[in-house]
């Protein structure tokens, strides 16, 4: 009888231990859970920081490419003033010149 009674609490123990383990992976399943799901958390908000500051930079990029091209613009319809003001005179002087004389042989 006693190894019978003895018998019982091995079992009584064995089902209590399977108990607890059952318990300690459920819990420990839960817990991997959430930190799967604030892992997932913190990836989505890196991500759309991330997508956020590439728009920014891209925005950034083309607006300074279309002031580029307006500059390059203004340039291009611009007149170069690289003569000096003194050669300007001269040529000045010489095409009013040679005007006058067209003018007056003809």
């Amino acid at each position: 009888m006693a190894s019978e009674q003895f018998i019982d609490v091995i079992e009584q123990a064995e089902a209590e231990a399977d108990q607890i383990l059952a318990s300690a992976e459920t819990k420990a399943i839960e817990i991997q859970n959430k930190a799967i799901h604030k892992a997932e958390v913190i990836v989505d908000n890196a991500r759309t920081l991330g997508d956020k500051e590439r728009q920014k930079n891209l925005s950034d990029a083309e607006s300074s490419y279309r002031s580029m091209l307006q500059e390059l613009e203004q340039e291009r319809h611009t007149p170069l003033s690289s003569l000096s003001p003194a050669t300007k005179e001269k040529t000045v002087n010489a095409l009013a010149g040679r005007i006058v004389s067209l003018f007056g042989n003809s």
